[in-house]
């Protein structure tokens, strides 16, 4: 579809050498003056709705201060949040292949998405005739303690990773021993640098310890030529707080 853009234009990343792009549709194209046509291919989109729906999942709102006040702005009272405030986020921009930092999403882009994001059983997206189109949760979550709570009681702490291991890499590692609902890279709280360990939250507590079972048994589970260590994330808590208070 071809569609109207109001904002200036960003710069699309170079394709990784070892993408294979989808053979029907084109990519993002670099808006320009004028008219612009937002094209996502169907991995994109896949990508797309994977992204936003996790934005607004039990897995992550509970933790995302910043997305739960963005909601509480609805004047609604409904947690509408705009398209593009989401749009603008560093995955997203990941995602959609827009690199500039600093310049305002193409209005086609957010339309293109908006447009995606339609199809989720797990969003609602304001009508096709709002000029600033808007996401919510579909299902309100009614205590978001219990829920990052119950997040926990399903996650594993894992170690040790390269320093240079992309989110990516690890999500379709653990992918392969179970469903996985997020991996959160350990980062040192000044300088932001990766510890070398993650949490991973599957999607039953019956999945996490069956991969820690997995990883038990030899070989284990092996990255890039190392053996993982891995426990229960809330015992591997309990355990560093006991080691603290012994110090």
């Amino acid at each position: 579809a071809t569609l109207s853009t109001r904002t200036a234009s960003c710069n699309m990343a170079a394709p990784d050498a070892d993408s294979t792009p989808s053979s029907d549709a084109a990519p993002l194209p670099v808006p320009s003056d004028g008219e612009s046509v937002a094209s996502l291919s169907a991995e994109t989109s896949a990508r797309v709705l994977k992204q936003v729906e996790f934005y607004f999942s039990v897995s992550n709102l509970p933790r995302d201060k910043f997305l739960r006040a963005e909601m509480e702005k609805d004047a609604s009272g409904e947690g509408f949040v705009d398209l593009a405030l989401l749009c603008s986020f560093s995955r997203m921009r990941q995602v959609l292949s827009l690199t500039a930092p600093n310049c305002a999403i193409p209005t086609s882009a957010v339309r293109a998405v908006a447009a995606v994001l339609r199809t989720s059983k797990e969003l609602v997206v304001t009508p096709e005739d709002d000029p600033t189109p808007r996401v919510r949760r579909a299902a309100k979550i009614e205590d978001l303690k219990a829920a990052e709570s119950e997040a926990d009681g399903r996650s594993v702490m894992a170690k040790p990773f390269p320093f240079d291991t992309t989110v990516d890499a690890l999500q379709t590692f653990f992918a392969d021993y179970g469903n996985v609902n997020a991996v959160r890279m350990r980062r040192h709280q000044m300088s932001k640098d990766f510890k070398g360990s993650v949490y991973v939250e599957f999607d039953s507590e019956a999945t996490a310890k069956a991969v820690l079972e997995k990883a038990s048994v030899e070989p284990g589970l092996i990255f890039e030529g190392a053996k993982l260590d891995l426990e229960f994330k809330l015992s591997f808590l309990d355990r560093v707080k006991a080691e603290r208070l012994a110090r």
